[in-house]
């Protein structure tokens, strides 16, 4: 990486960074407005039903990584399942690709057998 794209890819993580503690560890839905280019409605209502279901739950960032325009991140969430009791664990790898300071394309990987 050289000298001009690391404040780029620092900015960039910084984004990411903001993005998991406001909206997936917080759960302020309404957060995640600030970081898309327009209004993620599908992914706030699936976050909404998340977010009822496992009120507890906590993200955190086990790894994070950036190159050029895009960051990578592997994260591990907490939570107790409030249909079940049950305390779960979820990993998973997501890549966000930033634009301008927004999220314009995201991918992730979500390992779900530590619900089960």
């Amino acid at each position: 990486m050289n000298q001009t794209t690391q404040p780029t890819t620092e900015k960039n993580k910084q984004i990411i960074r903001n993005f998991i503690q406001e909206v997936l560890d917080r759960h302020d839905i309404e957060a995640a407005d600030r970081y898309f280019p327009e209004s993620p409605k599908p992914f706030k209502q699936f976050l909404s039903g998340f977010f009822q279901r496992f009120s507890d739950s906590r993200t955190t960032i086990d790894h994070i990584l950036a190159e050029d325009d895009k960051v990578m991140v592997m994260m591990t969430g907490t939570g107790t399942d409030n249909q079940t009791g049950k305390q779960v664990t979820m990993k998973a790898a997501d890549l966000y690709r930033i634009k301008n300071g927004k999220i314009v394309e995201h991918w992730d990987v979500v390992d779900k057998s530590g619900m089960a």
